[in-house]
């Protein structure tokens, strides 16, 4: 990947965090489901899917410690007090 995609690419995702939340909304439950419904661990994933799908989840379902508004001190005391 060259200097200037890996830019672009840097640059995107540092806008969808920016205005993305900070903090999930997301209980447990949906999250138990949503594991249970794609992996069953019976049929073999491709690699490149399973790494999407992983990155995809972490921006939804984690709080967001490089967002421009998350001051990153006192984390716990701030998902704590958000929900």
């Amino acid at each position: 990947m060259a200097f200037d995609e890996l830019r672009t690419v840097v640059a995107k995702l540092e806008s969808a965090i920016a205005s993305g939340p900070i903090v999930p909304t997301v209980t447990p439950q949906e999250i138990r489901s949503y594991l249970a419904s794609r992996y069953d661990f019976t049929t073999p994933l491709a690699l490149d899917e399973v790494a999407a799908d992983v990155e995809g989840m972490l921006r939804t379902w984690q709080v967001q410690v490089t967002h421009p508004r998350c001051f990153g001190l006192l984390t716990s005391w701030k998902v704590a007090t958000a929900r």
